[in-house]
């Protein structure tokens, strides 16, 4: 999710994908390494000019003031007021569109192995 960009649209995703019958669903909070970085950043001043300063602080809050986070759990989590915000809305699109759905085990039984078929496909 990106902050500013479609986080408005969190619940009418979440619903989306339930009318669609989905499980259940994930999400990850937008993280921008050293390499996307530069390109973001480049992509927001084209398509978003209005909104680039405030994504990239929403961004920054997320991440203790950087852009990118190096912790594998913060980088997905974020912290701070925006992620919250971010979770909470995820929260209340599951109990409200998701509430009694579950995922069904997987079945491993009807699983047989490759048996060879899909390395033909090489």
């Amino acid at each position: 999710m990106i902050p500013g960009l479609n986080t408005p649209e969190i619940l009418k995703i979440v619903k989306t994908v339930a009318d669609k019958g989905a499980g259940s669903f994930g999400y990850t909070l937008v993280r921008l390494n050293d390499t996307v970085e530069p390109v973001f950043i480049d992509w927001l001043g084209e398509h978003y000019p209005d909104r680039k300063d405030k994504v990239l602080h929403q961004i920054r809050s997320m991440h203790g003031g950087k852009l990118g986070e190096k912790k594998p759990f913060k980088r997905k989590t974020g912290e701070g007021n925006i992620a919250d915000m971010i979770h909470n809305t995820f929260r209340i699109g599951r109990q409200k569109y998701f509430s009694g759905r579950d995922i069904p085990d997987l079945r491993t039984d009807l699983f047989d192995g490759t048996r060879g078929e899909q390395l033909r496909l090489f």
